[in-house]
């Protein structure tokens, strides 16, 4: 039985970006992600109808009540924070468990995730979760090349500062650094510090140090 929000089912969609450099395989967690909620309240006794059991914006935005109780079907996790103090519960908890629960699945994947140590590769999953009645975290599926539809005024600014970390970190270490008369050759492809200055990612695994 899920946890829900107002009666309704929802779920939660996290970002995790993974990078092969140099033929080692880092992953980091972006602490930033947003709640989807479906337009209908949660029964179990009706298991045909996709707006109550289904939350992507693919299935809900076709619904009648589509923006009707939260804008595009979105909340922010300052908001969902929110409901569950209101609740007596703790969603800090639970983002916790979700970033153990990525960090998991990729040191019991990373090994298949570029086999041929390709130099220069990298991808942005989606992570989906869901936090069951008893409040336990459960990771769903986790989704390569996720949708990044501007879908509302919360995506329009999470999506874009994620690209643009994102592109800070996969592209930063190519390309010679600013303070590059004070960075040797022996150094090239390691990571100045501007690159996580004020970068909502941080690192969640290291093929050198975690495996």
């Amino acid at each position: 039985m899920p946890y829900l929000y107002n009666g309704r089912k929802f779920d939660i969609r996290c970002y995790m970006l993974v990078t092969s450099l140099a033929g080692r395989i880092r992953a980091y967690w972006y602490d930033e992600g947003y709640i989807r909620t479906s337009s209908k309240e949660f029964t179990l006794n009706n298991l045909q109808n996709r707006m109550i059991h289904l939350t992507n914006d693919a299935v809900q935005k076709w619904s009648e009540d589509y923006g009707r109780y939260e804008s595009c079907n979105k909340l922010s996790f300052r908001e969902i924070d929110k409901y569950f103090r209101e609740q007596s519960r703790n969603f800090q908890t639970a983002r916790q468990e979700m970033k153990t629960l990525a960090a998991d699945s990729l040191k019991a994947t990373y090994r298949l995730l570029d086999p041929k140590k390709r130099e220069f590769t990298f991808e942005v999953f989606g992570l989906d979760f869901l936090i069951d009645s008893k409040m336990k975290t459960w990771l769903i599926e986790a989704n390569t090349n996720p949708c990044l539809e501007l879908s509302g005024s919360l995506l329009a600014r999470i999506i874009p500062h994620m690209l643009e970390n994102t592109l800070r970190i996969v592209l930063d270490p190519l390309f010679t650094v600013p303070e590059a008369s004070t960075w040797p050759a022996s150094r090239r492809f390691e990571y100045c510090s501007r690159v996580f200055s004020g970068n909502h990612y941080e690192l969640l695994f290291d093929e050198e140090l975690d495996s």
